[in-house]
Parts: structure tokens; C-alpha cells; sequence
């Protein structure tokens, strides 16, 4: 019987199919971050790129059950021990404080991968964070490649990894594509009566700096209708239709990553207002209609003004933006496909 947050996929048989072809590496990806009924917006993009693997790789999925905190890595240790013993080529850690103890608790010979996504190296939300984050860049130096989304957390572990790359989360261009905007509200049930700003992130959570966004808005809250994700409960199959509903999508985040929110946006050809988080500069250069703002209200209210005074941004040429970038889905998974060859290759 399979263990409680175990996931496996169908194996590819021998060293390789009829035509000789290689085999794809066998990769454990662990993580404490999926989707659950409960909040099926957690780790959504975890979930995304594990899929995106999946023509790649052979995989084999193990999710620490539980909550946040510190208690699923610690109740879940036997378990995870046992998956490291598995036949597998890689592991591969999604997120720095699991990657950490996957390297502490012994990797059984197998090269370890981590992907690193924000907190688990900035370290910027609470003494616990800082501590979390100077132990994870300590332990980097185990890492058989590391994994970071963007250039600013890259900083944190260049010199300490033996192997580092910059690959951010890619999207998935199918899903996420521009649709009639009417048609999508009537999906989401949104009125289309007036403007729509979309904060997509649960206003609840500090480090997504909602308190800005209604500073900004002041008066012209009456005159538009700002959408947020409360509880971060909109499944992530629901998000396409909330991009395309809006006119523009806002993020007003303490740090970020590289945040993925910003990369559906543009996928949907989407207007972003957006703070100097994460690799948000890099993601927005170029693309119309859109900008980076400092954390001054006074920066973002006469935009605010604008749009509740019907003058509205009209489409971006966000998507272009993203494929020239490479951040299609396929395009991310063939770079992390990469990073595992270069792992199992016979080495000169």
C-alpha cells in the first residue's frame, strides 16, 4: 500500500523503448507544498511543473503530509527516509528548508536537486525564516545543483552550490491564453459593470502587502471592483478565468520570489502594477501597459484614478514578452531536464 502523500507515476521499462532511445531519470520529487482540497491554491506551482516533467522524467511523487510548521518534516522522517532508498537517479526538493533535511537525514549516494523559492533563503518574515534561511544556505553546498527562481535568491547560495542555475517557474501557455473578458466574468459570476482590479493573493497574508493597494485606491474603491483570493481557496484551474476578467492585475508584495501570478498575467495579455519584488522587474521589461512602482500609495493612486475614471489600460503584450523569455512551461521543463542529464551523464 502506498504511504500517506505518496504519488507514483508509470516507469519507463529497461534502459530504453523499442527504438533505443535512452531512459528518462528516475527522479523522487518530495515537497511540503501540493494542493489539497482544503487549499487547493498551495504549491500550485509545484503541482504545474511536476506535470510539466512528467514527459521527461519517470517520477515519483512524495508529499509531506500535514500542515505548515515545522512538524510534517519532523513526523515524516521514516517515510522519507524510505523514499530516499527508493530506485531513483535524483532527488529532487522543492523548497530549501525540505532540501536541507533531505541532506541532513542522508541522501543514500543520490545527487540531490533543490529548488529554491523565496522565504526558504531571503529569510525576511520572521526570526524562524532567518534561521531557516542560514541554515539552507549552509547546506546548499550538498546540493548536487541548486535550483533558484531568480537572480536575488540565486545571490544568497552563488559560491556555496557546487551547481547553480536561475530557472524560474514557467506557465502553462495553453490554460493560461487571453479569452473574451465578458465570457470570463460571467464564469467567476463578477459583475460588468466596472472596472476590474485583480489582487490575486489572499489579502489576510502581510507579506502580500494588501494595505498598500487600498491606501492607494482610496476614494476610487466605490468606482471599480477590486477581486482578491481570500483564504488563497480559488483553485488553480479557476485562475485563467479571474486573469481574463480583469483590467488590471495588481501585486504589491514584500518579497517575492519569482512570482507566478505576474508570469498568468502576462500569459493572458493582462496590464501588472507591481512592486520591486522577486525577478518582477526582469518580467516586466518590455511589456506594454504595465509597471513597476515603489511602496508609496502616491505612486499607484492617480493609476487607480485613472482606470475608476473609465480609462482603461486595454491589453498587454505580455505573452509575447513571456515566450521571448523562454518561460513556457515545456521550455522550463526542458531546462530542469537539463540539470538532471547532467547529473546521471557519464562524466569524461
Amino acid at each position: 500500500m502506498s504511504a500517506p502523500g505518496t504519488r507514483r507515476s508509470h516507469r519507463a521499462s529497461g534502459e530504453g523503448g523499442a527504438s533505443g532511445a535512452p531512459r528518462k531519470p528516475r527522479v523522487l520529487h518530495v515537497t511540503p507544498m501540493y494542493p489539497t482540497p482544503g487549499k487547493p491554491s498551495r504549491g500550485a506551482f509545484v503541482a504545474s511543473q511536476i506535470k510539466s516533467l512528467a514527459p521527461y522524467a519517470d517520477i515519483d511523487l512524495y508529499v509531506l503530509p500535514g500542515g505548515g510548521g515545522i512538524g510534517p518534516y519532523l513526523t515524516h522522517i521514516g517515510e522519507l527516509r524510505r523514499r530516499i532508498r527508493g530506485d531513483h537517479d535524483i532527488v529532487h526538493a522543492h523548497y530549501g528548508n525540505l532540501g536541507t533535511l533531505v541532506k541532513m537525514i542522508g541522501t543514500n549516494g543520490k545527487p540531490v536537486v533543490t529548488s529554491y523559492c523565496g522565504t526558504d533563503l531571503n529569510g525576511v518574515r520572521s526570526l524562524k525564516d532567518r534561521l531557516f534561511a542560514g541554515l539552507n544556505r549552509k547546506y546548499a553546498a550538498k546540493d548536487a545543483h541548486a535550483i533558484a527562481k531568480s537572480e536575488g535568491l540565486a545571490a544568497h547560495i552563488r559560491g556555496i552550490a557546487p551547481a547553480l542555475s536561475i530557472i524560474p517557474n514557467g506557465v502553462d501557455l495553453g490554460r493560461f491564453a487571453p479569452t473574451s473578458r465578458e465570457e470570463a466574468r460571467a464564469r467567476i459570476k463578477v459583475p460588468s459593470g466596472k472596472p476590474v482590479i485583480l489582487f490575486p493573493a489572499n489579502p489576510d497574508d502581510t507579506n502580500k502587502n494588501f494595505a498598500l493597494i487600498e491606501r492607494a485606491l482610496g476614494a476610487a474603491r466605490k468606482e471599480v471592483l477590486l477581486v482578491t483570493f481570500p483564504g488563497g481557496k480559488i483553485p488553480h484551474e479557476r485562475i485563467p478565468d479571474y486573469m481574463n476578467a480583469a483590467d488590471l492585475v495588481v501585486l504589491a508584495s514584500l518579497q517575492e520570489g519569482s512570482p507566478n501570478v505576474v508570469k498568468e498575467a502576462m500569459a493572458c495579455n493582462r496590464p501588472v502594477l507591481s512592486t520591486d519584488c522577486g525577478d518582477v522587474r526582469w518580467l516586466l521589461e518590455g511589456v506594454t501597459k504595465s509597471a513597476v512602482l515603489s511602496y508609496d500609495p502616491a505612486d499607484w493612486a492617480p493609476r487607480f484614478a485613472a482606470i475608476a475614471a473609465g480609462d482603461l489600460p486595454g491589453d498587454s503584450n505580455g505573452r509575447e514578452a513571456l515566450e521571448q523569455k523562454g518561460l513556457g512551461e515545456d521550455a522550463v521543463a526542458r531546462r530542469i531536464l537539463a540539470v538532471y542529464e547532467s547529473l546521471i551523464s557519464p562524466q569524461p
